[in-house]
This record gives structure tokens, C-alpha cells and sequence, in this order.
């Protein structure tokens, strides 16, 4: 069927870290952004056919579930074209360091430096399509087996694919806070404010969603990363400018740490460094007490923010299983009932032939 018109469900949030989706969607168009490297052959891991009889006890697990709650990762999204952090192919592997929220609060520079790729990633980040992960998720919950989805991932995947009740425990990157303020706007606006006042910057470096061209004229593919920023090489972030809040920067000065500013704005992600908010926790919490199953996609669980929800599932003696490439760290506890080592977007559908 080949690649559809991206659906940009606009959103209206709640204090529990969930969304509920308004009636119309927009369509949102973005210039082509096929110069940047993300076929899912370079992002996805690979891995053998699992056996026949584990396919099946899963299915079984899934299709007998009225409660299912699935906790995902980047491995589910990887499919789509999106990298992900430990897989042989990840960005850890090619030696890429996500940003901290101490560094980034702290210093003009990272924040220079964080915008600037992100500015050139985000279009081919946001445009990027679900994949039969996300449609099977979707399809399975509709059909009444999943209560609710806890994703570490920000891609807004299982929002687009049609998901309804999802919990983004890292937040999202559609959208970005005023750090003082609190003012949240759609990243479409400020990614509108980054090209207009770097207009200059973006002469001599490239235009955002094209290769680059800072060695020597050479085209280089540009690597996205797995939270939407791109690899620029070597440039000069020092005169790349980061706006402020509008309503902040005209307020008057405060006694703020070296390097902090009022008015600064970040996206809507949680940074590594950085606390998950303790009412998506609770959430997340609720949805975990209320299953009678877990399923973990694509994750390696070795974060706490999400190992905890696997660690939870376990003490109530929710029974769990597992589709991962790798190890996990949830892969000792007693209640999870099986794990299949292979991509999400392969097994799934498997799970959904077992409807027909």
C-alpha cells in the first residue's frame, strides 16, 4: 500500500499523563526528507524465527487478556525508521550521547548545540509513519484485549497509529514548555521561530531535512537519532540562536543559576537526568494494578522509570511476557511467563492472524 499522509491527531492532555483525541485530524505536510538516513534495515536488529510453540503460547497469552497493558520501547518504533539506544545498531553503539537536563538547564551552549540538530531531525523525525507494531497494538486494543499502553518512546507512534489510552512516561516531541512559565506550544511554531532567526546559520550549514554539506561542500546523509535530532558534524554552534518565551523574556531578570535563563523553553520529553512526573507515575501505576497481563515490547527495561512498572506487575503476581532483541532486566522475575527474542513488528502480526 506504500507510505500514507501522515494523520496529526491534535491532543488535549490531562493531568495524568494520558490524551484524549479530538475529532478532526489535520494533515500535516512537510518537505521530502529522504536525504536523512532511515531505512529500517539500518535501525532495526536482527534476529532468528522463534519457535512455532512460542508464537502460539504467546498468542494464546494475549488473546485470552481483557486487560492487557503493554509497556513499549524504542525497539517497537525502530521498524519506522527510528533509532533506538542499545541494539547493535543503536546510538550508544555509534557512540552518541543523549542530552542531560542539567547541561542543558545550565548551559547556552548545550542548548545551542541540542536546538540546532534538532531543528535540522525534527521534520523527518515527526513525519515518520507507524508501523505494524503500533497498527497491531491498536488493532488488539480495539478489539478489546489492551487497557493502556505505557511507552517510554516520544514519537507519538501509537498516537498516530490510533491508540486511545496511552501514557508517554518520557512525555512527546510535538510539543515544548516554557521552563519558567510553564506555557506548553506546538513544536511546529517554535521548529517556525529556529528557521526564521537562524536564517543566516542555516545558509552556511544546510537547511533543515537535507544532507550536509559543512565538509567541504561534500554531501553527507545526516543520521537521525533516537530522539530526533541529527548527527551535523562539525559546526559552529556558538552563533545559532535559541529564542526564549515571548512572555518571559520581557519580564524582569531573576537570580537564576550560571548559564540559566528565564524563558527557556525545552521539549516535552523527559532528559536523561531528569524525574518522570509523579502523577504519569501514578498512572502508570493505576494501569499496572488494574492488569490482568503485561506485555513488554521492545525494551530492554534497564532504565528504573520503566522497570519499575515490570517490577510492580511482578509483586501483584501479574503474569508477563516478553518480545525483545537482547537481554532485560525483567528477564529474572518469576512471573514472566515467556520471551521471544524478535522484532516487534514481525510478531505481532502473527498474534492478529490468530483473530481471523
Amino acid at each position: 500500500s506504500g507510505r500514507i499522509s501522515l494523520p496529526f491527531m491534535r491532543v488535549r492532555y490531562a493531568s495524568n499523563g494520558m490524551y484524549n483525541r479530538l475529532r478532526e485530524p489535520q494533515l500535516v505536510t512537510y518537505p521530502d526528507t529522504t536525504h536523512i538516513t532511515h531505512a529500517d534495515n539500518e535501525t532495526a536488529p536482527n534476529a532468528p524465527k522463534p519457535d512455532e510453540t512460542l508464537i502460539t503460547q504467546l498468542r494464546d497469552f494475549v488473546l485470552s487478556r481483557r486487560h492487557l497493558v503493554i509497556i513499549s520501547g524504542a525497539g517497537a518504533s525502530t521498524e519506522s525508521g527510528v533509532p533506538d539506544y542499545r541494539s547493535p545498531k543503536g546510538s550508544y553503539a555509534k557512540g552518541h550521547r543523549p542530552t542531560n537536563y542539567q547541561e542543558f538547564m545550565t548551559s547556552l551552549y548545550h542548548r545551542q548545540r541540542y536546538w540546532a540538530r534538532s531543528m535540522a531531525g525534527w521534520k523527518h523525525f515527526f513525519s515518520v509513519d507507524p508501523n505494524s507494531t503500533h497498527h497491531a497494538v491498536y488493532s488488539l486494543e480495539a478489539m478489546g484485549h489492551i487497557s493502556g499502553i505505557i511507552t517510554q518512546n516520544v514519537d507519538r507512534l501509537h498516537t498516530k497509529a490510533g491508540s486511545a489510552n496511552v501514557i508517554e512516561l518520557h512525555g512527546n516531541n510535538e510539543t515544548v514548555i516554557c521552563t519558567s512559565c510553564k506555557t506548553v506550544s506546538p513544536r511546529l511554531d517554535f521548529q517556525k521561530k529556529l528557521e526564521a532567526v537562524n536564517s543566516m546559520w542555516i545558509q552556511r550549514y544546510g537547511k533543515p531535512g537535507s544532507e550536509d554539506t559543512s565538509n567541504g561542500g561534500t554531501q553527507q546523509p545526516r543520521t537521525t537519532r533516537p530522539d530526533g535530532d541529527v548527527d551535523l558534524g562539525q559546526v559552529d554552534y556558538s552563533s545559532f540562536e535559541v529564542p526564549l518565551c515571548d512572555a518571559c523574556a520581557e519580564a524582569p531578570p531573576l537570580d537564576l543559576a550560571p548559564g540559566q535563563a528565564r524563558g527557556i523553553i525545552k521539549p516535552t520529553v523527559v532528559f536523561f537526568g531528569e524525574n518522570v512526573a509523579s502523577n504519569v507515575v501514578e498512572a502508570a501505576r493505576d494501569l499496572i494494578r488494574n492488569a490482568d497481563g503485561v506485555l513488554v515490547l521492545g525494551t530492554s527495561l534497564m532504565v528504573y522509570s520503566s522497570y519499575r512498572f515490570a517490577k510492580q506487575a511482578d509483586e501483584l503476581n501479574i503474569p508477563m511476557w516478553m518480545v525483545n532483541i537482547g537481554p532485560t532486566r525483567a528477564d529474572g522475575l518469576p512471573n514472566v511467563q515467556g520471551k521471544i527474542e524478535a522484532r516487534t513488528g514481525e510478531m505481532l502480526p502473527l498474534i492478529l492472524a490468530g483473530t481471523s
